[in-house]
């Protein structure tokens, strides 16, 4: 009985033996999966490795200047910027045209050497030549010969040799060929220095990563220009890939869509709309509820403050870009196109009238503005208006229109009529002129008496204007090749004018 038990125990023991080591199966293939699944998977790529390429030139604002020449000053910041040369505890720069003052005499005194190839001479040479000898038997007491004074020109443009060579010993380059179409003599512009650096660094901009952005990186220099790209390679830091060409990381380009509106310098500026693209369009445009004058094809819009004339309209240029609409600037009124008038409707058609009857489109501003002087000079002078008091220096805006139309209507009038429709014609052309009131002596009474001229400003030059004694001279027989008083000077007029 006992044995049967032990039997019993036994062959149960058995089974639940066989029976784990059953279930034990699976469990460790569960365990090896993950470990031939890890094994069997592909190793990621390792991540690119970009390097970076800093920018050696400069676009302040979106102004890059591509077509202005390379300053021998600029050269020099921009060989400094490239061999990394520090202006700092430099000696003086030894030029006669380069002060301490001057943004440019650190990096001056720091390329300047570069600039120059140097006259070497080995000692061999040196004691073949006899120069030691003659050194020490000199008189330390003889007068010692003055030094020319050496100039360095750094507003002269930069020649393609000059900054070739320079960048060729500062940063110690093979010698390179210049880009195709330059020569050694060749005046560098901004945009063609930005080539030839490329070509002697190696560095091929990413045209097909350029292609790709939607709005411009430079305000004065179209996508369409076949050097943007070298461009963009000068003034934009950024990562790229080292391959048969630059492979670049747009994340890393140091540029983004500039602001909409009109960005201004110097008197000029450009329209950018809300997709960050400069609006290039020739004459009056508008964008973003603003209207603007643009002079060619560049979209360069002016920005000066001053008149300007196109398609036989005058308008104002705002110095931010924008045109005078609706509004008025001392005598000038302009309305909701930003067109100049006078106030008065049938005035403008007068002056319009005059102006077409006397000049022709292929005119120049000042050829237009002396035939139209030659129309007021023919009319009839007949008659005399009350004179202004001493306190009156020009006549009212009322009475200016008031003495204009009577003149372009009736042909005849006085002085002050003379100098009304004058000076609304000029203004009507675009320039700034002035009815003047006044005293004037001339050989009808040397005595001054009452008068009225015109006086125009131009390039910050004021020269007055007088038909009504251009028309005396006609009648009675007096030259005006000699005696005329078309834009002449005060000090140098044939009458004595006083102004009140």
């Amino acid at each position: 009985m006992k044995r049967g038990l032990r039997i019993y125990c036994g062959a149960l023991a058995l089974a639940l033996l066989l029976s784990g080591c059953a279930q034990s199966v699976p469990q460790q293939e569960q365990e090896t999966e993950p470990v031939l699944a890890a094994s069997a998977i592909e190793q990621e790529p390792a991540e690119p490795e970009y390097r970076l390429h800093a920018a050696y030139m400069s676009a302040p604002k979106g102004f890059f200047g591509p077509d202005q020449p390379l300053r021998r000053a600029e050269a020099a910041q921009l060989v400094c910027n490239l061999a990394a040369l520090s202006p700092k505890n430099l000696p003086e720069s030894g030029y006669a045209d380069v002060s301490p003052d001057v943004w440019y005499y650190g990096a001056v005194c720091a390329a300047a050497a570069y600039f120059e190839v140097p006259e070497q001479v080995s000692e061999p040479e040196a004691e073949a030549t006899g120069k030691p000898d003659e050194a020490n038997t000199e008189d330390p007491n003889a007068p010692q010969e003055e030094l020319e004074p050496a100039y360095f020109r750094p507003q002269d443009a930069t020649l393609a040799y000059e900054l070739q060579g320079a960048l060729t010993r500062a940063l110690d380059l093979p010698d390179t060929a210049l880009p195709a179409g330059m020569t050694d003599m060749t005046v560098l512009s901004r945009a063609d220095a930005a080539v030839l650096v490329n070509r002697l660094l190696g560095r091929t901009p990413d045209q097909d990563a350029l292609d790709t952005l939607c709005y411009d990186l430079l305000l004065d220099m179209p996508r369409t220009d076949t050097r943007y790209a070298e461009v963009i390679e000068a003034v934009f830091p950024h990562e790229y890939l080292e391959d048969t060409k630059e492979q670049w990381n747009l994340q890393t380009l140091a540029a983004s869509p500039m602001r909409a509106g009109a960005h201004t310098k110097d008197g000029r500026g450009f329209v950018v709309d809300e997709s960050g693209c400069v609006v290039r369009k020739n004459g009056i445009f508008t964008s973003g509820g603003w209207t603007y004058l643009s002079d060619s094809d560049t979209g360069c819009i002016f920005a000066d403050g001053a008149l300007h004339r196109t398609d036989g309209h005058v308008v104002l240029c705002l110095r931010g870009g924008q045109l005078l609409q609706d509004g008025a600037q001392g005598e000038y009124l302009f309305d909701k196109n930003g067109y100049y008038t006078t106030g008065s409707e049938e005035l403008d058609a007068l002056l319009d009238e005059a102006i077409a009857a006397c000049t022709t489109q292929d005119m120049t501003p000042e050829q237009m503005l002396r035939a139209c002087y030659d129309y007021v000079r023919s009319y009839k002078y007949l008659g005399r208006n009350a004179a202004f008091g001493s306190d009156v220096k020009t006549p009212p805006y009322e009475k200016l229109v008031e003495f204009a139309q009577k003149i372009l209507t009736t042909g005849k009038g006085d002085c002050y009529n003379f100098a009304a429709s004058f000076c609304l014609l000029a203004r009507r052309l675009g320039f700034e002129a002035a009815c003047i009131i006044g005293e004037c002596g001339y050989v009808w009474n040397w005595r001054p008496i009452a008068h009225g001229w015109v006086e125009i400003t131009q390039d910050g030059q004021t020269l007055l204007y007088d038909p009504q004694i251009e028309n005396y001279n006609i009648r009675a027989g007096i030259s005006n090749d000699d005696y005329g008083a078309y834009a002449v000077r005060y000090e140098t007029a044939h009458a004595r004018y006083l102004k009140h």
